[in-house]
C-alpha cells in the first residue's frame, strides 16, 4: 500500500508543473482572444458582449435557461473579482514569445491597477 501511495505521489509531482503550465497557457489564450474579439479593454464589456446572460440570450430561449445564464454570469463575475481582489490573477507570457494584446494589457491595468505596473517592472 505504501509503495502505491509513493508511486502516485511521484507521478503527480512529475506531471503537476507541466499541467499547470498548460492550464495557464490555455486560460491566457482564451482571455486574450476574448478581449481582442470584443475589441475592448473593459472586463465589463466582456461580461456584456461575450458571456451569455439573461439580456443577450437568443430569441426564444426559455425563461429558466435565461435565469441559468444570468446566474452563471454572476458567478463568473464574482469569481473573477475575488481572484483580482486576492491578487490571484497574473498574465503569464511564458508560453508565448509575445506580450499580451493591447486590450488585454489595458484590461489588466484597469482591473488590477498598480499591481500590473509593478509586475511589468520585474520583467
Amino acid at each position: 500500500m505504501n509503495a502505491t501511495i509513493q508511486y502516485d505521489t511521484k507521478l503527480k509531482s512529475l506531471l503537476y508543473g507541466k499541467m499547470m503550465f498548460i492550464e495557464t497557457a490555455l486560460k491566457n489564450i482564451a482571455l486574450n482572444t476574448t478581449m481582442s474579439e470584443i475589441d475592448s479593454s473593459s472586463i465589463y464589456d466582456m461580461y456584456d458582449k461575450a458571456i451569455s446572460s439573461y439580456k443577450n440570450a437568443p430569441a426564444g430561449t426559455r425563461e429558466d435557461i435565461k435565469k441559468k445564464y444570468q446566474n452563471n454570469k454572476l458567478n463568473l463575475q464574482g469569481s473573477i473579482q475575488n481572484a483580482i481582489a486576492h491578487n490571484d490573477v497574473v498574465y503569464d507570457t511564458r508560453f508565448k514569445k509575445m506580450d499580451p494584446s493591447r486590450p488585454m494589457k489595458q484590461c489588466l491595468i484597469l482591473e488590477m491597477g498598480d499591481a500590473v505596473h509593478k509586475f511589468q517592472d520585474y520583467r
